[in-house]
């Protein structure tokens, strides 16, 4: 088995949408196959193209008020080097979780509440540092 038998994107792509960007060539057997897509740095034009294809897209950005951000279904407002370890912790802890609870925690996740608590938090913060 090579290396090249897992990496997506340098075969045949699909282009989903009408457009000269490489952001919307999506490889058959890669993010075109999958349900979940980690955008791990800013692509508000990726998130928003991913969602109109059904994807559940998870996004990192440092900015909770970046088009990433707003796009996203799931936004990590952190580092993408904090943030990666953070969500290899997560995927240990759930590992064992039946799939049901799993579709319940996705389906209840409000991305826009979460971001204007992150918002809150931040405006707290900054208040208290003067």
């Amino acid at each position: 088995m090579t290396n090249d038998q897992f990496t997506f994107g340098i075969n045949e792509t699909y282009d989903h949408f009408p457009s000269t960007s490489p952001v919307f060539n999506f490889d058959k057997d890669g993010i075109f196959s999958s349900d979940v897509v980690l955008v791990p740095l800013e692509d508000g034009d990726r998130c928003k193209a991913l969602r109109s294809m059904g994807k559940k897209v998870i996004a990192i950005d440092l900015n909770p008020l970046s088009r990433t951000a707003r796009e996203s279904d799931i936004s990590i407002i952190d580092n993408v080097l904090r943030a990666i370890p953070n969500i290899e912790y997560w995927i240990k802890k759930y590992k064992k979780t039946k799939k049901e609870n799993l579709i319940s925690i996705v389906n209840n996740w409000n991305n826009d509440i979460m971001l204007k608590n992150i918002l809150i938090y931040i405006s707290k913060r900054l208040n208290s540092m003067f």
